[in-house]
């Protein structure tokens, strides 16, 4: 019966262990769980605290300027590029080199036009009115731009 036990036991403790690094590795994420639609949050950006992650296609790329556009994604698949009526288009800021009118730059490479990309930022406010403070911009789980 003992012989019986102790590999039971090892396997419950096996078991065990990977269950606490899944959980563990669940909570290790950075910023927020889930993304929100572009159209949705740019009807009342103002209505959203703290940092919040928003997914959209790249309607325009200015990597010169270190600006970009992003729309909603269902958008995109209902009218392409050119959002329909009136959409929600998002506007950023994430210069790899100078500064972004908040004073931060960004590391990594600019996403291509038509890139269904999760921008990860903070509402701001300052002279010029609400910006999101980007924190990173991610394409498939991992980040192309991050602010430095």
């Amino acid at each position: 019966m003992k012989r019986i036990l102790r590999p039971m036991r090892l396997t419950v403790a096996a078991v065990a262990v990977v269950a606490a690094a899944v959980i563990a590795g669940c909570g290790a994420q950075s910023g927020p769980a889930s993304s929100l639609a572009v159209n949705a949050v740019m009807a009342d950006p103002a209505a959203y605290s703290g940092q919040i992650a928003i997914e959209g296609v790249v309607q325009d790329v200015d990597p010169a300027s270190g600006s970009l556009a992003v729309i909603d994604t269902t958008e995109y698949a209902t009218c392409g590029l050119t959002p329909c009526n009136t959409a929600g288009i998002l506007r950023l800021a994430v210069p790899t080199s100078g500064q972004a009118p908040n004073g931060a730059t960004y590391t990594g490479t600019m996403p291509a036009l038509e890139d269904v990309v999760v921008v990860v930022g903070e509402f701001k406010t300052a002279e010029q009115g609400l910006y999101l403070d980007v924190a990173r911009i991610e394409k498939g789980g991992s980040p192309l731009l991050t602010k430095r």
